[in-house]
């Protein structure tokens, strides 16, 4: 929040500095308009703590008049509005008072705050002022600030519920479907939230309007709450009217919630109903999908994905078979390990690796030395998961000999996960290398390595402990004394 701190600190000036003038002003005036409701909150808090550090909390804490009164009207109000930050109650009672001469749409951020004052005398006169204004006439202005409203919704002294309940009836006396529209196309995320779940709640607007209301709405959890406000207690036919429009949807929120309220209503009563769903591209709509398929008597899953992924393949049928799939499906998704969506790729690789480690081992080494990040880190997890069940020379000579810095790196994360005994060997040896990330890996490893010291109370064999003392001697010239000291009580004699 720099912008924040930014204003907080040159309004602290005001204070401060002899020579403030205009020109600092307008550069106060011109951040503090571009606020989001957000950000006016934490500019509370902000300034708060920032007059508590750098000024006095004394009450004699006196704006510049002079000042105050060259400026235009709305520069006036920022100002004085920002003395309401300060920590003491009765200079926030003070310029709360001159606050209320001025023009309402400005001051009724600063008077929401106050609201909540925990000195009852403002809250109390902050709470009766903004009852008295809560009309149709201010709609408008009440409406860009309900963000406000709602992060204060729990806060012991803030009147919610007298404030809503005022705001509620506005509604019920006047329509107001035309000004809520309009706030379904600004950029203010939250404005365009509040006026669709206001408008579904709207007992005069068609279900026709609402589902072009929802459908208008780009940002899927948006979309989805509205959505979610909808279908509530619909009559059957209704809820078979909006199948169409969202069985479909791009939010799988939206796809899930169609497809319980259709089978509540028993509309699907067989496995071909319902196969769509088992290959959906989300994982809790195919397990619905896969339920209710098997409540209507159908199991062979096995070969209804493999079928799916041979002739009609999607993404959803990939993940659908890696769910299901036995050792014996082995070979089916081997053929699917590459050349797919990464996402897809490593769900396929994790399966592969469940299904049988060491005929995947080629594979996900295959992938450690892919030239793209993303695929190595996904075979890095993998082989960190199964630590043990392979032998980690292979890795360590992908790292002797790669060129690529992530694979290198990737390589180094797996060999310091391994085993305690095994792994500490690679520790040592990381540590005397010229590689500054492979180095800190290193670091990072050993603090891990004496910090979890043997919690699982095993020995190392009489190898193990000779590789381990070879590690040692042979890079000793690069071990800290301290760190030598702590090996050599370590590690077993």
């Amino acid at each position: 929040m720099e912008k924040v701190k930014k204003i907080s600190d040159l309004f602290c000036e005001l204070f401060i500095s002899s020579d403030f003038n205009k020109v600092k002003v307008n550069e106060i005036f011109y951040l503090f308009k571009t606020l989001t409701k957000k950000e006016f909150i934490y500019l509370s808090v902000e300034i708060k703590n920032s007059i508590n550090r750098k000024l006095s909390y004394s009450y004699d804490f006196i704006l510049d008049k002079k000042l105050l009164y060259s400026l235009d009207e709305e520069k006036q109000v920022m100002l004085l509005g920002m003395c309401t930050f300060h920590p003491n109650g009765y200079v926030r009672e003070r310029y709360f008072n001159y606050l209320l001469n001025y023009n309402i749409e400005m001051i009724f951020p600063f008077i929401l705050l106050r609201c909540a004052d925990y000195v009852n005398e403002i809250g109390y006169k902050g709470t009766k002022y903004l009852l008295n204004i809560l009309t149709l006439q201010n709609i408008k202005i009440i409406i860009e600030n309900m963000f406000i409203i709602e992060k204060q919704k729990y806060l012991i002294r803030f009147h919610y519920e007298s404030i809503i309940e005022k705001i509620e009836s506005i509604y019920k006396e006047n329509d107001l479907t035309n000004l809520l529209e309009k706030y379904l196309t600004k950029k203010d995320e939250f404005l365009r939230e509040y006026a669709l779940l206001k408008l579904i709640s709207f007992k005069n607007i068609t279900l026709e309007n609402k589902v072009k209301y929802i459908l208008g709405e780009k940002i899927l959890p948006i979309r989805a709450k509205g959505f979610q406000n909808l279908i509530t207690n619909l009559e059957e036919k209704d809820i078979i009217y909006l199948k169409d429009f969202f069985i479909k949807d791009k939010s799988s929120k939206i796809r899930k919630l169609m497809l319980n309220e259709l089978l509540r209503i028993n509309y699907y009563n067989k496995p071909s109903d319902l196969m769509e769903f088992a290959i959906d591209s989300n994982i809790s709509i195919r397990e619905d999908g896969r339920y209710y398929m098997k409540k209507f008597g159908f199991n062979d899953f096995i070969a209804f994905y493999i079928d799916k992924v041979k002739n009609n393949y999607t993404d959803g049928a990939l993940y659908g078979l890696c769910e299901v799939a036995g050792k014996k499906e082995f070979e089916i998704l081997k053929q699917y390990s590459t050349g797919y969506k990464t996402k897809i790729e490593k769900k396929i690789l994790k399966t592969l690796a469940l299904l049988d480690f060491n005929n995947s081992i080629n594979i996900i080494l295959k992938y450690l030395q892919d030239e793209k990040a993303g695929y190595s880190k996904i075979a890095k997890g993998i082989l960190i998961e199964h630590k043990g069940e392979f032998n980690e020379e292979k890795v360590y000579k992908i790292l002797k000999f790669s060129t690529i810095e992530h694979v290198k790196i990737n390589s180094a994360y797996i060999l310091i996960n391994l085993n305690k005994w095994i792994s500490i060997k690679y520790i040592i040896e990381f540590i005397s290398y010229k590689d500054k990330k492979l180095k800190e890996i290193a670091y990072e490893g050993l603090t891990s390595w004496i910090y979890n010291f043997n919690t699982n109370q095993t020995k190392p064999s009489e190898k193990e402990k000779e590789e381990i003392n070879k590690s040692i001697k042979k890079y000793v010239a690069y071990l800290q004394e301290e760190i030598l000291k702590q090996l050599i009580f370590l590690i077993p004699k």
